[in-house]
């Protein structure tokens, strides 16, 4: 058996399992390039539970169910979405970065962004102000009437 030595690991390694194991990359490299195969492995990875495991064991998927819902513990998490439900609800069609991101992840989910949880509480903050302003705190106090 010939082998070739890891200076990194200081360890000499079977020639044969590197060349192995470049193999199997290779292999893994076809399945996940074709489209089509792609789209069936995603599939399968939606509906194995298991695998909704990110950085710090938190789910990639939020449980909100809509915008209303999302709050910071949501973020650098996706959120599902309906394509074509998008669509007939903005009239001015969807954004491309939006495009493109279900695009290249093929899936009907979009990465929740802090950026984008800042905007929307600003959104709700004009939709909804809050009763009492806090410009307005010491205004109560200094009347005696």
């Amino acid at each position: 058996m010939y082998y070739l030595f890891s200076s990194r690991l200081n360890l000499p390694l079977p020639l044969l399992d590197i060349v192995a194991s470049s193999s199997v990359d290779d292999a893994v490299h076809d399945v996940i390039s074709n489209e089509r195969n792609r789209r069936r492995l995603l599939d399968e990875d939606e509906r194995n539970k298991t695998l909704d495991i990110g950085p710090n064991g938190r789910t990639l998927f939020t449980n909100a169910g809509s915008l209303s819902e999302l709050n910071r513990k949501d973020a650098c998490s996706y959120m599902k979405f309906s394509r074509k439900k998008l669509e007939e609800v903005l009239p001015e069609r969807l954004p491309v970065g939006m495009v493109k991101e279900f695009e290249e992840t093929m899936r009907d989910a979009l990465l929740v962004r802090h950026g984008f949880l800042d905007l929307w509480d600003n959104f709700r903050r004009i939709v909804d102000p809050p009763l009492q302003a806090s410009s307005s705190k010491g205004v109560f106090s200094a009347y005696k009437g």
